[in-house]
Formats: C-alpha cells, sequence, structure tokens
C-alpha cells in the first residue's frame, strides 16, 4: 500500500533563517499526532542548513528545490547532490515549471538529475503536468506520456517505486482554483497507465503520485479522496503552519 505524502515549497517566500526555523518549530508540534503520513518541505534554498539542523532525527523529510545533473564540477550557482547528502536531506524537487519556464531547464538536464538522484538514495519528486487545459482524455494522456518519455528515458524500471511525481498542471500553479477532481483523477491513472505500458510490471502501483496547484483546506478532502492520489504538493497556502497541518490531517483522514 502507498503510504500517504504531504509537501509544501517554499519557493523563495520565506527566505530568513528565523523565519524559517519559526514555521518549522511551530508546525512540528502540530504533526504529531499524523505518522501515517509522510511529510516533507523544500525550504528557500538559503534556510537548507537551518531546515537540516532543526530537522535532524525526525520523520519530516527535506531538500532542496534543485540539484545540479552531475556531482560536482564547474557548474556555478547550482547545488550539489553532494552537499544534499552531506545535510542529511531525502527528497529533492527536480523540474517544476518555474525551473523549466523561466531557467530553461531541458528535459535531458532533468533526466540527468532524476538518475542521478535516484543513483545516490535521494527521493526525487519529479513536477509533471501539461501546460494548457487538455480537451479530452486522450490529449492530456499524450502531454503526459511525452514528459514521462523524455523524462525517465535513463532509468531502471526497478527505480520507479523510488520516485515521487508531482503532478501539477502549469496552468493551475498559483491561481485561485485547482483543476477539478475528474481532471485530477484522470490525470494521475494516465500516468499510472503509462508506467504500465512503459513496462513498468507492477511499479505503476507502487509510485506515489500528488497533486499539486492551489491546494487548500477547502478542495484537499475532495483531491485526495480520489484512488489514485496520494497526496498534495501545497504552496502558498500552507506558509501558515496551521493549515498546513489541516492538510496533513486531511490526508490523515482520508488516506491513512
Amino acid at each position: 500500500m502507498r503510504k500517504p505524502l504531504v509537501g509544501i515549497n517554499m519557493k523563495n517566500y520565506i527566505n530568513t533563517r528565523k523565519e524559517t526555523a519559526d514555521w518549522l518549530e511551530s508546525t512540528i508540534p502540530l504533526l504529531e499526532n499524523f505518522s501515517d503520513v509522510d511529510t516533507f518541505i523544500f525550504p528557500s534554498m538559503g534556510t537548507l542548513e537551518t531546515t537540516a539542523t532543526i530537522l535532524a532525527g525526525k520523520s519530516f523529510g527535506f531538500g532542496p528545490q534543485n540539484m545540479a545533473p552531475e556531482k560536482s564540477g564547474p557548474l556555478t550557482g547550482e547545488f550539489s547532490v553532494e552537499s544534499i547528502i552531506d545535510l542529511k536531506a531525502n527528497y529533492v524537487e527536480i523540474g517544476h515549471a518555474e525551473r523549466k519556464n523561466i531557467f530553461h531547464e531541458e528535459a535531458s538536464q532533468i533526466a540527468k538529475k532524476i538518475k542521478l538522484a535516484l543513483d545516490e538514495q535521494i527521493t526525487p519528486v519529479v513536477c509533471i503536468g501539461e501546460q494548457v487545459k487538455a480537451t479530452t482524455t486522450v490529449d492530456l494522456k499524450d502531454a503526459l506520456k511525452k514528459q514521462i518519455d523524455a523524462l525517465f528515458q535513463m532509468i531502471a524500471l526497478s527505480d520507479w517505486q523510488n520516485v515521487v511525481l508531482a503532478y501539477e498542471p502549469e496552468w493551475a500553479i498559483g491561481k485561485a482554483s485547482s483543476a477539478d477532481t475528474n481532471y485530477i483523477e484522470t490525470a494521475h491513472q494516465a500516468l499510472r497507465d503509462i508506467i504500465r505500458e512503459t513496462g513498468g510490471n507492477g511499479n505503476e502501483k507502487l509510485v506515489r503520485i500528488i497533486y499539486g496547484g492551489s491546494v487548500s483546506k477547502e478542495n484537499a478532502a475532495e483531491i485526495v479522496r480520489q484512488k489514485n492520489v496520494d497526496g498534495l504538493f501545497v504552496g502558498r497556502f500552507g506558509h501558515k503552519p496551521q493549515n498546513f497541518a489541516d492538510i496533513v490531517a486531511i490526508v490523515s483522514q482520508m488516506k491513512g
């Protein structure tokens, strides 16, 4: 059975060590009764060491919002997987829409990052999602298949169980409302079908797929009620610790 998962991406909103420490120290006690749900945070990059210190020995996972496609070398401004290991982080966010659209990351680079993370036993949270809302199930599946084929060409089928897919339709990120639940479930089912059709050998049943894109307390229950949705990827709504904890509680109730 897939364990439910809730994560939060702080992007570049909560950027000081004090703000991050305050958020973590307020949030951690609120999650004590939800061991049936895995949780993780991608803090602002400058606060990773503070995050690592506070979360040391705790089950709350963390990691950077990006990493270099190579272990080391002349890659100015990038974050090395060696630093992730040194911090004892266990997750890394890869391929967010903003990395692709603003910083022009290409699929070939993202594919290298995914493989490197898996090789180093770091869980990649890989962002997947179409730019434009699909009008048919076939169009939606085709759009997602192109991304899966491009991003996961380098990994072994057995690695799928160590991947987290964050389905974030780009047209829903930062908007007032999420995609509707039927659309979300169709996309999650399509992703499992794609993995199975590429020789998944049952791994489509093991990979965790979470939804991100305008997640809130108001829509969380209906989204995670869907069969193929394993959790939620929260954005600005989770900046208030109680809001994040409330979403974890909802996922625990629906999936735990």
